[in-house]
């Protein structure tokens, strides 16, 4: 089945709270198509399917917003175990069905279209995952699975901690919405603080980072604080991939 005639609405706050924690909805054709909570959960749902927006979402949060989406994608379901295997896959993620999370598999058809597969509700062997943590609009979401590249949800950078060096475990702590909140987690933190791997040897007053500055530092830009009993911390910020690997 073909997907097309996107479109995407940008929410004012009123609009948002007469939804499930929605910020941005898309529909097909008129029809009600999928919803996100954060804005980097749209895009990657972009990316992955090969679509782009016909113009920039609004740089104010809760601005509304009718935006054409260019492009159109495919669905298939798929009802047995051996055609989902048979299935080599450009990439991979997770998503809703039926209510509940489960894998996607993507490839292209012989016109370059991308396609979505996902398996029939039926199938009772298909692997489901734990809403409370895969939801973009749930606070309990899993810091450990999206390390590992299990969603297609909620933010693309995370924050892991270690103590004294760079060679301790690595912890993961927290998800960041965007760039400019890797300024405000370091300015939460109490004691000196200064970043490594990055052209600033400090945060410049007013200064805030981009997608462009964190795409540039691979695979990852670390914050060096020392809290107030001298002890040192190592915060590493990574960038987090939109497409995921088939392994």
């Amino acid at each position: 089945m073909k997907i097309s005639k996107l479109t995407l609405a940008c929410l004012t706050p009123s609009m948002h709270s007469q939804t499930c924690g929605y910020w941005y909805t898309v529909k097909s054709n008129g029809m009600a198509h999928t919803a996100f909570g954060m804005l980097y959960s749209l895009r990657r749902w972009l990316e992955e399917r090969g679509l782009t927006l016909a113009e920039p979402v609004p740089e104010k949060h809760g601005t509304h917003a009718y935006i054409r989406i260019e492009g159109e994608y495919g669905q298939s379901l798929v009802g047995t175990q051996k055609r989902w295997e048979a299935i080599k896959p450009t990439h991979r993620s997770i998503g809703l069905q039926n209510g509940q999370y489960v894998d996607i598999k993507f490839t292209r058809d012989e016109y370059g279209l991308v396609v979505e597969h996902k398996l029939n509700p039926n199938c009772h062997w298909r692997k489901t995952y734990d809403r409370e943590k895969c939801s973009d609009t749930r606070a309990t979401f899993d810091c450990n699975m999206w390390q590992k590249g299990y969603f297609a949800v909620n933010s693309r950078i995370l924050v892991s901690e270690r103590f004294d060096d760079f060679d301790g475990e690595e912890t993961p702590l927290r998800i960041l919405d965007s760039p400019d909140m890797i300024v405000k987690f370091a300015d939460s933190l109490k004691g000196s603080t200064k970043l490594a791997d990055w052209d600033l040897e400090d945060f410049e007053e007013g200064y805030k980072p981009t997608w462009a500055d964190l795409e540039e530092v691979p695979p990852s830009m670390h914050i060096i604080h020392t809290d107030e009993h001298d002890r040192t911390h190592v915060y590493t910020v990574r960038l987090l991939p939109f497409n995921l690997s088939d392994e």
